[in-house]
């Protein structure tokens, strides 16, 4: 038994690996890859439930078939496999299966280059109601930045802080206060797509953004936390 939890556990690794270079070096669609990657974990977690079995049975009749340390290594590394996805399982129930997420839920920042740059089986920019209504629901908590600085300059700063998080700046006009980037996953490489409006106000300036992925039904919250971190350091680069 514990032979062949070793031996799916190490297994599924290649396959993780293999699914990884066929998306990001090769370009398979990512509906492939993912599979691959749901049976790699499906693979560990068997191995690990194998190896648990096999050691406790192992420690009840005094005849471990492996030792501790080595169990404890083999678990390690089936769980630093499976806790991610497992992770990623769970908060997926927490949150609507939306792609697309705003700042201004009632008048989100459009995209006007970025179009051009989506594949034709890639998902649409167009929002419908229903998406609207989840995000209103879901992430209530997401608003608008402003701040005391003209729409040039809050257009700048956002732009560096863009570059500084890795964005790969697609579309920049300081003064219209647009800017549109790519953010890129740093593991499977699935591309985001990020937009920004600066509008004057009467006390300077303010920024609202949109992050929207290219792949996938749900984003697993991914574009909310993308927006609130940047938020988060945009408030606290300009003060």
């Amino acid at each position: 038994m514990s032979i062949w939890a070793t031996r799916l556990i190490l297994t599924a690794w290649p396959l993780v690996v293999l699914a990884i270079i066929a998306f990001r070096v090769l370009g398979v669609q990512f509906q492939v890859p993912l599979l691959v990657v749901a049976l790699a974990v499906l693979i560990a977690s068997v191995g690990i439930l194998l190896l648990l079995i096999g050691q406790v049975r192992g420690g009840l009749s005094g005849d471990l078939p492996m030792s501790n340390v080595a169990a404890v290594i083999y678990f390690v590394v089936g769980l630093v496999l499976v806790a991610p996805a497992l992770q990623s399982f769970t908060r997926s129930l927490k949150v609507p299966p939306i792609h697309d997420v705003s700042t201004d839920a009632d008048n989100p920042p459009v995209f006007v280059e970025t179009p051009r740059l989506r594949a034709a089986h890639e998902n649409s920019l167009e929002l419908s109601a229903e998406v609207i209504s989840m995000q209103r629901t879901a992430y209530g908590d997401l608003a608008g930045v402003e701040i005391a600085l003209t729409v040039p300059e809050a257009t700048a700063k956002a732009a560096a802080l863009a570059e500084s998080m890795g964005w790969q700046i697609t579309t920049r006009d300081d003064a219209a206060g647009h800017l549109e980037a790519v953010a890129t996953t740093r593991l499977m490489g699935f591309k985001d797509d990020v937009v920004f409006r600066i509008q004057p106000t009467d006390a300077g300036s303010k920024l609202d953004m949109r992050s929207a992925s290219r792949v996938g039904l749900s984003d697993i919250g991914a574009n909310a936390d993308r927006i609130r971190a940047f938020v988060a350091a945009y408030q606290a680069d300009v003060k």
